[in-house]
């Protein structure tokens, strides 16, 4: 019974966006884009409050500066940002429409048939409650790669299952609806092939992810890239900045967010750790963990601030630094690279199918 349940639920959702795809072609309107500008801002504050699970992960914050008040605008919503994903196409495109059609039916007949192939009775147009025959083109690989980005999504959407049966757990509720996630198909690594970026936060603390998702077009695959706590920053020589969800570092809040930087390795083709970065404030410990007095020595502007790195996956505490050989280090990591806006959309099957 639940699972007819379930299957009833998926239909009713789809013939709405069917609804929506066949009335509504050509009208943006109503599409919402959603800015890179930290995409999880009041997660990074609801991380500070509940800072008793570290989830072992080290982000990057600007010195001074707490990650957790700059990120929640992308999730909100409400960006008028620059990507074209947003936009509306399936009816203009005709595949969309005509499976809007098939689902919509005509009368109590054609609403019987529908309902019967979300119950598994099979009809024409729709398989297992999700819309097909969308996004023909003409480059065969890249109806592929949509195809199998399509797919992932759909099964965050009606399943909160990700690749390879992951699952990050769901918190449905007035402040968790799984439309409030979000999605971008873009070449966030520069190899000229577009990647599926997701990030979900409709879940408790410790599941919160951002995930890059690249599609191999020679074994037919999809692979994951980088997977992080949603609060990230994209340069554009291949270098992530994230967040750490909670700082538990030594220094206090308004003076250092914690943070961890990866670097896209093409030979991979995935992000790799290459180093997280905290700081010692005075104010707040006199002594390190081992007993250590704070490093006088180092601190040679004297604002009671030193800053550190770890290496890697080794977790090793590298050399303080202060303000100045701080600042060096991070320009000779960045490089003067830019950031990068994604062009984040909700995570709506009108939006799931508008992927072209």
């Amino acid at each position: 019974m639940r699972n007819v349940k379930n299957a009833v639920w998926k239909w009713a959702a789809l013939c709405l966006t069917a609804a929506v795809l066949s009335g509504c072609a050509g009208e943006d309107g109503n599409k919402t884009e959603m800015s890179s500008d930290g995409a999880a801002e009041g997660l990074q504050s609801g991380g500070t409050e509940n800072g008793g699970d570290q989830d072992g992960s080290a982000s990057l914050g600007t010195g001074g500066q707490s990650g957790g008040q700059r990120d929640s605008e992308a999730l909100a919503g409400d960006g008028a940002g620059s990507g074209a994903l947003g936009d509306n196409r399936g009816a203009g495109d005709g595949a969309a429409s005509a499976d809007s059609e098939a689902l919509d039916g005509d009368g109590p007949e054609g609403s019987e048939g529908a309902a019967g192939d979300a119950a598994g009775e099979g009809a024409a147009g729709a398989q297992s409650g999700r819309l097909t025959g969308f996004g023909e083109g003409t480059d065969p690989n890249r109806k592929e790669m949509t195809d199998a980005y399509v797919s992932i999504l759909e099964d965050i959407y009606f399943d909160q299952i990700f690749p390879d049966g992951e699952e990050y757990g769901y918190q449905p509720g007035e402040n968790y609806d799984i439309t409030s996630n979000s999605f971008a198909v873009f070449d966030i690594d520069f190899d000229g092939e577009d990647e599926l970026i997701v990030t979900y936060s409709t879940t408790y603390m410790a599941g919160m992810r951002e995930l890059i998702y690249a599609y191999d077009s020679v074994s037919k695959s999809v692979r994951k890239e980088i997977s992080c706590f949603p609060s990230m920053i994209y340069y554009d020589n291949g270098v992530v900045r994230e967040d750490a969800s909670h700082n538990h570092g030594m220094a206090s809040d308004r003076d250092f967010w914690p943070y961890s930087l990866y670097q896209y390795d093409r030979e991979k083709d995935a992000y790799v750790l290459t180093a997280g970065v905290d700081a010692w404030s005075r104010s707040w410990q006199e002594e390190d963990y081992e007993g250590n007095p704070f490093p006088e020595e180092v601190d040679k502007d004297g604002d009671g601030l030193v800053y550190y790195t770890i290496a890697g996956e080794s977790n090793e505490r590298s050399g303080f630094m202060d303000q100045e050989t701080y600042d060096q280090w991070l320009d000779s990591v960045l490089e003067g690279a830019g950031e990068v806006k994604v062009p984040y959309v909700k995570l709506t099957t009108d939006n799931i199918y508008a992927i072209e």
